[in-house]
């Protein structure tokens, strides 16, 4: 069985994975685990894999393919690639990227699910008896898994290949990012037990991906409209921020989850195995 525990002084959830997983106190699980993973560690690795591979396609990108990938129809100078020609367009940064976000993405599918469980765990009275509540619980979990349909979508198919669902995959990356973005801090928000710690880290990176997606817009916009130097360098930087600060925002995961821990345990004795099986 895949499970998830908390240290004895926290209580279980209320069926978090509607996958093969079950919920079951600390003792009882950890006493018949074969595998035990701190889910702080979890997410610092699952958020690691992107960044490292994102990282090492612009470095790549600079230094083995600086003029193709900042060649542009305007052919004016610029000093940064966009992330399509970072990751889309050469080789080895092309599977480079593709196999950080390939490691990436099922990780991310237990941490949207973890989520949706976390927050029926914090306030159980107001997910059973205010209906507002619930739905946005459920569409922060349908944009978070969105954004990773998205990303998915961006990923292995690049410009090169097909634009127009590149394009779209993107569009719809930054704007279920957004959405997701929203949801979760209302949910933060919304907590009256306590004043969650990540709250407010979390509503400052949401101003700056918003701030970053206007600097995007804008000079896209100018860009295109007046071909001057430079100005797509700055439209790659904002894109640079856009992705930073989503994988900032799901990185404040490890602190939710610092008393939490994913393992591989049996199945026996353990409460509402049967039901969610």
């Amino acid at each position: 069985m895949f499970s998830m525990f908390s240290r004895p002084t926290e209580h279980i959830f209320d069926h978090t994975f509607q996958m093969s997983a079950a919920l079951a106190s600390g003792d009882a699980a950890h006493r018949d685990s074969i595998l035990t993973l701190r889910l702080r560690r979890f997410v610092f690795a699952v958020v690691s894999l992107p960044l490292c591979a994102f990282i090492s396609c612009v470095i790549i990108s600079l230094c083995k393919d600086f003029e193709e990938v900042n060649r542009t129809h305007c052919k004016v100078y610029n000093f940064l690639p966009s992330i399509s020609s970072s990751i889309g367009n050469n080789s080895p940064q092309t599977y480079i990227w593709r196999l950080g976000v390939a490691f990436h993405l099922t990780p991310r599918l237990i941490l949207a699910f973890s989520y949706y469980g976390w927050y029926r765990k914090l306030d159980h009275n107001r997910w059973r008896y205010d209906s507002a509540y619930r739905r946005l619980c459920k569409c922060s979990l349908v944009f978070h898994i969105a954004e990773i349909a998205c990303l998915a979508g961006l990923t292995f198919l690049s410009s090169s290949e097909n634009f127009s669902i590149h394009e779209k995959s993107f569009i719809g990356f930054a704007i279920c990012s957004w959405l997701y973005m929203v949801t979760t801090c209302m949910l933060f928000r919304m907590q009256k037990t306590k004043w969650l710690s990540t709250t407010r880290l979390k509503c400052w990176i949401l101003s700056v991906f918003c701030m970053a997606v206007l600097g995007i817009s804008y000079t896209y916009w100018r860009h295109n409209a007046y071909c001057e130097p430079y100005v797509y360098s700055m439209f790659a930087l904002f894109e640079y921020i856009t992705v930073l600060c989503n994988m900032a925002f799901h990185t404040t995961a490890a602190w939710d989850f610092k008393d939490y821990a994913v393992l591989v345990s049996s199945t026996k004795g353990l409460p509402g195995v049967e039901e969610l099986l």
